[in-house]
């Protein structure tokens, strides 16, 4: 099983510079959940980059494989911020880049100026049916899916494979659970779910954080629910109390997106399935289906899984809430049948999760999906017809009618370099991007 750290070191083996590609760092950022485009570092020995890279004084030449896989993407959340800038990153930041950039770019084109290399770069993500992912390949980049969460979960669950979980005998269990720690930015709609369901939070198991407690407004939710005792971390979602399997019957998981139209999953939606538990799940449309398609099975034999089809965000939710509050209406005996019923489902899914097949799964598609990006690459570069950097430059050109002195050092240099080396390529630049010199 992968841990983050050593799940990016093993990409870097198998895809960065030295060690079977010379021609792609492998870079991500400095830490998990940066958001500041200056502090994405090379996962490789600074002074082996400096030395491949800088000797030559052609940078930008050498393409990238960035690992954006543990949040969405999302342009407007990206930035060039000096303030943030970590301490190692400081020599790196150029002031000059960061006037131009913020005020002549909007975020999208900061984001492609910022990392676009000669050569077209990977960008590796974890969402399916993606805008942000369609203009990227627009810009020239070359996108990677892999299923980061899956694999990363298998780790962060791994000590629950050897727990013996009993079947719920609990006789004052809740039907339904909820885990909530935050409601900002995309995750706000958590608030109008705990609107929904108050006229039933006699049967849900929910305790309120102190970030969500901020964060209500409802008052008479922050009175229906018990209080945490204790702040959760940022990564609880990643965690599990044993006491909380004979807490409640049923999770519902709240996903980090659900007013969209991609398909991004996170560690929350293997915790019901660590716990032994059925689910219904607050996400994107497909999910369910995204699921089926990694061998995992979900409740659609029990309850209506219909809005896991629905597009609409609002009627989603709504079909949702529905179907929490049939569920809640349900005798006791048929309820306790349901459940009796979902254990078959539920075993299979624990089951499947830690089982070879499924890692196995995961890992072939990250290679198929890698040699394919690595395969566009190289073909671009000989049938070349254009680079993804110049274009980036010649755009800033048009807006603003200059090109920085760095830059158009680095463009020569490219150029000089690839007059001994690629000739034809370099005759192509100077038809092409000859107004940029």
């Amino acid at each position: 099983m992968f841990s983050v750290n050593n799940f990016y070191d093993y990409l870097t083996h198998q895809y960065g510079w030295p060690n079977k590609n010379n021609k792609n760092f492998v870079y991500i950022f400095n830490q998990h959940g940066d958001r500041n485009l200056w502090n994405l570092v090379a996962l490789c020995d600074s002074n082996l980059l400096e030395q491949r890279t800088n000797s030559l004084s052609i940078n930008q030449f050498y393409s990238r494989i960035y690992l954006l896989d543990q949040e969405p993407l999302n342009f407007e959340l990206f930035e060039i911020n000096h303030i943030t800038i970590s301490d190692d990153r400081k020599k790196w930041f150029d002031e000059e880049l960061y006037e131009i950039y913020s005020q002549n770019l909007p975020k999208r084109r900061q984001f492609t100026t910022m990392l676009s290399t000669f050569n077209a770069s990977i960008v590796c993500h974890s969402e399916l049916n993606s805008a942000e992912v369609k203009l990227l390949e627009q810009h020239g980049f070359i996108c990677c899916y892999y299923f980061y969460h899956g694999l990363i979960s298998r780790d962060w669950f791994r000590h629950w494979k050897h727990y013996i979980l009993e079947n719920n005998t609990n006789t004052t269990a809740q039907r339904f659970g909820i885990y909530a720690r935050d409601a900002s930015g995309t995750r706000s709609y958590r608030l109008d779910v705990l609107d929904s369901l108050l006229p039933v939070c006699n049967r849900v198991y929910f305790k309120i954080q102190p970030t969500l407690q901020k964060q209500i407004t409802n008052q008479q939710v922050l009175i229906s629910w018990n209080s945490a005792e204790v702040e959760y971390d940022s990564d609880a979602s990643a965690t599990i109390n044993l006491q909380d399997c004979d807490q409640f019957q049923i999770q519902i998981v709240l996903e980090t997106l659900f007013d969209t139209d991609k398909i991004y999953l996170t560690e929350k939606i293997f915790k019901p399935m660590v716990m032994k538990q059925p689910f219904i799940l607050f996400a994107g449309p497909g999910s369910l289906k995204y699921l089926k398609r990694y061998g995992f099975k979900t409740f659609d034999s029990l309850w209506n899984e219909d809005y896991d089809d629905i597009a609409d965000s609002k009627t989603r939710y709504q079909k949702i809430i529905e179907l929490v509050y049939t569920l809640n209406g349900l005798s006791s005996d048929d309820f306790n049948e349901l459940i009796n019923k979902a254990k078959q489902i539920t075993e299979h899914n624990h089951r499947h999760f830690y089982s070879e097949e499924f890692e196995k799964q995961l890992l072939d598609e990250l290679h198929q999906n890698m040699s394919a990006a690595l395969e566009e690459q190289n073909t671009r570069a000989l049938t070349f017809d254009g680079s993804v950097w110049f274009d980036q430059i010649d755009f800033l050109y048009q807006k603003t009618g200059m090109v920085l002195p760095r830059t158009k050092r680095s463009m020569s240099n490219i150029l000089k370099y690839l007059t001994h080396t690629e000739p034809t390529i370099a005759e192509k630049i100077i038809e092409k991007y000859g107004h940029l010199f």
